[in-house]
């Protein structure tokens, strides 16, 4: 049986209900809320954003490529093999990417203005619905996880190339 800590579920539930329920209920004032938010933080942040991840991803380069490239992290005994080790970073990326190819998967056709399954045509954007904050969150979801996955990848990568060009093999 998994022990649970208790502390960290109540906080999480607690977290989730504290921004759900109120969403569901006010959603017209919650979706205004959330458009502000979004157009606030793209016109603000935008540009701070991708200047950052530029900036982390050069950083992650030099690291890897720099003197300090072949400090290791942990046991110097390998556990994987290099294929056990590139499959497991392959499906960390599905699986960050997974929840939102689930989610859009699932709700975009449904919720998309041009689908012939929703048949709500161009009015959709006008209506008041809480559709509209659906497919405002899903496009904030995809642009966070396809950023989170690029840099995890990217990443391991670069350690795979440093551990062949100093000769450190991934069996025991």
């Amino acid at each position: 049986m998994v022990k649970t800590d208790k502390i960290i579920f109540y906080a999480s539930l607690a977290t989730l209900i504290f921004f759900t329920v109120p969403i569901i209920i006010w959603s017209k004032g919650s979706y205004e809320i959330l458009l502000f938010l979004k157009v606030f933080i793209e016109n603000a942040f935008g540009t701070i954003y991708q200047v950052l991840t530029f900036i982390v991803l050069l950083f992650v380069l030099w690291l890897a490529f720099s003197k300090y490239g072949h400090i290791r992290l942990g046991d110097d005994d390998y556990h994987f093999n290099t294929f056990s080790w590139a499959s497991m970073i392959f499906c960390a990326g599905v699986l960050l990417t997974g929840g939102s190819v689930m989610f859009m998967g699932a709700t975009h056709r449904i919720y998309n203005p041009w689908s012939t399954f929703s048949e709500r045509g161009s009015n959709y954007l006008r209506s008041e619905t809480p559709e509209k904050i659906l497919y405002l969150t899903e496009d904030m979801h995809k642009r966070l996880t396809d950023l989170n996955n690029d840099i995890s990848e990217i990443g391991g990568w670069i350690y795979e190339i440093r551990a062949r060009k100093n000769n450190l093999t991934h069996t025991k």
